[in-house]
């Protein structure tokens, strides 16, 4: 029965049937099926979310929240410093270039030094 409940009718009020509108509507492949929500479900939801228990213990709870929340941050900042290292390539030992420097560095003075002892062995072989 289809009731219209618009204030422009011309029946009066008291003769007006208020048609119940649905919580939701679902639709499947063989039709839809309307919920309808009753007057004890709307009192329950509206209890149920005005009503906060708060903890029995306070300073314990604000303990373990506030630490758990300074773990998650430093969790946080610790991976995005190492992508970030990463990314502008700084992840390297800090006197990297200065150690393989001093290593060249050796290397080419110990050549240079052979070098001397081989041409002195062949100056003292030749006045022999």
């Amino acid at each position: 029965m289809i009731v219209n409940t618009s204030s422009q009718s011309s029946q009066p009020e008291h003769c007006q049937i208020k048609v119940k509108e649905p919580k939701r509507i679902l639709h499947f492949s063989d039709g839809t099926l309307e919920e309808y929500s009753t007057d004890e479900e709307a009192d329950q939801v509206d209890k149920a979310t005005t009503r906060v228990e708060p903890p029995s213990n306070w300073i314990p709870w604000v303990w373990y929240t506030t630490t758990n929340v300074g773990y998650k941050t430093l969790e946080v900042c610790d991976s995005i410093g190492e992508y970030l290292a990463d990314f502008f390539g700084i992840t390297s030992s800090k006197y990297y270039a200065e150690i393989e420097y001093y290593k060249e560095s050796l290397k080419s003075e110990q050549m240079d030094c052979s070098e001397k002892v081989v041409v002195g062995k062949t100056k003292l072989s030749v006045n022999t």
